[in-house]
């Protein structure tokens, strides 16, 4: 996330002077081309967002593995796999039958690994 130029607002921000009537109007047809993107959008989203946190990792174990080991790549521990596996089981039975889930995963080793616990919940 970086800031936006300092000039950025200059040409964004609606001005309530009634002599630029030419920026007036632009501002109307941004505002409502900006309309119609969010009312598009709310259609698409979703009704409901679940978080869930990844399981028991090594390094939740063992701090000192942090020192060896890039945080990136440490796996679950056995208590963590079937932490994922309870997550998982917990999310379908409060699902619909016949929902349609999406997830969205961190690349790191644990998250990966949890998302494959709890997915199982479904096999």
């Amino acid at each position: 996330w970086s800031e936006p130029p300092l000039n950025y607002w200059d040409d964004h921000v609606p001005t309530m002077d009634t002599s630029q009537n030419l920026q007036n109007k632009k501002y109307t047809r941004q505002s409502s081309i900006s309309e119609e993107i969010l009312n598009l959008n709310a259609r698409h989203l979703p009704s409901k967002l679940i978080m869930i946190r990844h399981g028991q990792s090594e390094g939740n174990v063992n701090e000192l593995l942090y020192a060896t080991e890039p945080d990136n790549a440490m796996r679950l521990t056995k208590l963590g796999w079937e932490m994922a596996r309870m997550a998982g089981k917990a999310l379908k039975d409060q699902l619909p039958p016949n929902q349609t889930v999406h997830f969205v995963v961190s690349p790191y080793a644990r998250t990966v690994e949890t998302f494959h616990g709890i997915v199982s919940a479904w096999s």
